[in-house]
């Protein structure tokens, strides 16, 4: 079977469509994200409904065959959306092993650190409609947490890079005092 030019078109809106929701590096999401999301999965759907037109009217005159294709890119894509607008925190790859949240706001911001079984972590700024997360790895050493941004240039206001870890607390506590304790999540 011949892969024809014109299904790079639903390949293309497939990947322009999951770019907004699935991240491998540090983010930001927001509503504009979501827009861009559906306004995508439209195109994504508008395309394939030309495409299976096209190909019935040229069955029609006897030209070609059925095509498939679209019809199996259409499952894989509907597949796709379903699990990561259900499952939007599910980590494939990785397992979350202790999650720490703020008790109080700060400029109306949560924040939350994530750490994983593969020694990396997501520091995450929440807002009500948006929310900021950026990656590295960790250690810890002496009762300490490390944490190793990926972007070493980024300066962040909430987050410090050193962390004291009371477990019997269950809380960590920054090196700078300015910043805020953060409590484990049950």
């Amino acid at each position: 079977m011949k892969f024809k030019k014109r299904y790079l078109f639903l390949l293309l809106f497939a990947i322009l469509t999951f770019s907004n929701v699935i991240h491998f590096g540090d983010y930001c999401y927001d509503s504009l994200n979501t827009f861009l999301f559906i306004a995508f999965s439209v195109l994504f759907f508008g395309a394939f409904l030309i495409m299976t037109f096209y190909n019935l009217y040229k069955i029609s005159l006897k030209k070609e065959r059925f095509k498939f294709t679209p019809g199996i890119l259409l499952l894989i894509f509907f597949g796709l959306v379903v699990f990561v607008t259900k499952y939007p925190d599910t980590y494939i790859f990785k397992t979350p092993i202790k999650s720490f949240k703020s008790i109080k706001k700060v400029d109306l911001n949560t924040l939350k650190i994530i750490l994983f079984s593969n020694k990396t972590f997501e520091s995450k700024t929440i807002l009500e409609k948006s929310d900021c997360t950026q990656k590295g790895s960790y250690f810890i050493k002496n009762d300490s947490l490390y944490l190793n941004y990926n972007n070493k240039k980024s300066r962040d206001l909430y987050f410090d890079k050193t962390y004291h870890y009371n477990e019997g607390e269950g809380s960590l506590t920054p090196r700078d005092g300015k910043l805020l304790v953060l409590k484990l999540e049950k």
